[in-house]
């Protein structure tokens, strides 16, 4: 379940770990410079860009704001769930910048950029780390190269909270590897309070944890340690439920009303006949395909292609696979994901969601070792295309995302 142990994949470096996040860093971040250039050189200003008065830091866009009240002043609703109140966003990454900010007396908007690419690095160096020992070192290379230059990857960059759960999956995943299980139960708790999207990730962490505890029955304080470490995963978003419960009323109806009303676009009602038979895909696909080549520069078609890449995704781990703790983790994510968005026709900007599940990556990582084995000079002209692909769109999305252009977030 936990993947491979293959001793040659164990022989890695902390140096090496720590060298392959800082140029993987470095690369993302050229990336992401690359793309407010050509913003500002190419792309008109959409109604997402600050106004005279707002904060005018590059990246800062859309729910930043947000971001940057909670850390300021905390949660508040004043019962209007079409006022779109903050009480929706997670709490963990604005904590930490509240934190920061009255220990160092920075400004909260920089302690924000700071902390996520510190985070950044941290992640990607952590999942450097894990990655190698489980399918040797190209494949991480080049799949957290992807990832961190993908279309999404500008939000590692704004004030949002991807680069928290990024960093907080990727030592979950570490704490896997090395069955660190009380660092396990510890980081899904951070990973439940930094985006509402973890939570089939802890769902299968805490069934794990409930695994172990029934192969313990015989020793029962090993088995009841497992039980509590079960809970623990729930920790953090329990936490964050509860606030709301006690402060504002009963969350799930509260926080989805809030969702459907001030974020309708991205939250529409479900027809499970449409969801269960695959009819969003080829409805979508229909529009899509209908539009000729002015799909591809389309944020539809780009957030359908990266669902259809999950469902492949999903297919090629469950088969090939099967046992590996990626499978078990992408699997119900991907599922939650297009449950929770598939009715809405942007497809709750899928190229963010996906943008931090690496198993996508990898799957084109092992395409790659196929087509090698008939020949090399194939399968580097067809990895190198599709990640020159991957980097324009990238950085095509950073532009639009930095001129304010809503939709493209």
């Amino acid at each position: 379940m936990y993947g491979s142990l293959d001793e040659e994949h164990h022989k890695w470096s902390v140096w090496e770990a720590v060298g392959a996040g800082i140029v993987l860093t470095l690369l993302s971040c050229a990336l992401a410079w690359a793309g407010v250039h050509y913003g500002a050189e190419y792309v008109p200003v959409g109604d997402g860009f600050p106004k005279a008065g707002q904060e005018q830091h590059d990246f800062f866009r859309f729910d930043a704001l947000y971001y940057l009240d909670l850390a300021e002043n905390g949660y508040s609703y004043n019962g209007d769930p079409a006022s779109s109140p903050n009480i929706v966003f997670a709490p963990l990454f604005p904590m930490m910048v509240r934190a920061i900010t009255e220990v160092s007396g920075w400004p909260a908007v920089e302690v924000g950029f700071t902390l996520n690419h510190l985070l950044l690095w941290g992640a990607v160096t952590l999942l450097f780390a894990c990655l190698r020992h489980w399918f040797g070192a190209w494949p991480a290379l080049g799949s957290l190269l992807a990832l961190v230059t993908s279309a999404g990857s500008y939000t590692l960059h704004a004030y949002y909270s991807e680069s928290v759960m990024l960093f907080f999956l990727a030592l979950c995943l570490l704490s896997v590897q090395r069955h660190w299980w009380l660092m396990l139960a510890v980081s899904c708790a951070f990973l439940g309070a930094s985006r509402m999207a973890a939570l089939p990730i802890l769902a299968v962490f805490s069934v794990l944890f409930l695994i172990r505890a029934y192969h313990a029955r015989a020793a029962k304080n090993d088995a009841l340690r497992f039980v509590s470490y079960a809970f623990l995963c729930w920790a953090g978003s329990a936490g964050y439920l509860i606030f709301i419960a006690v402060n504002y009323g009963e969350p799930v109806t509260l926080l989805t009303n809030i969702q459907s009303t001030s974020w309708g676009l991205f939250h529409q009602p479900v027809s499970y006949p449409q969801l269960l038979s695959g009819g969003y895909f080829y409805d979508y696909w229909m529009q899509a395909l209908s539009k000729g080549w002015m799909t591809f520069t389309d944020i539809k078609t780009l957030n359908l292609t990266w669902m259809t890449l999950a469902f492949a995704t999903c297919i090629y781990w469950g088969w090939c696979r099967s046992r590996h703790i990626m499978t078990f983790i992408f699997i119900p994510y991907f599922a939650f994901l297009y449950w929770s968005g598939a009715s809405s026709d942007y497809l709750i900007s899928s190229h963010r969601f996906f943008m931090v599940m690496l198993p996508i990556f990898i799957m084109f990582a092992d395409l790659h070792e196929r087509i090698a084995r008939k020949s090399k000079a194939a399968a580097w002209t067809l990895s190198l295309g599709l990640l020159l692909v991957n980097a324009a769109y990238g950085v095509f999305h950073a532009a639009y995302f930095n001129q304010g252009v809503w939709y493209y977030f």
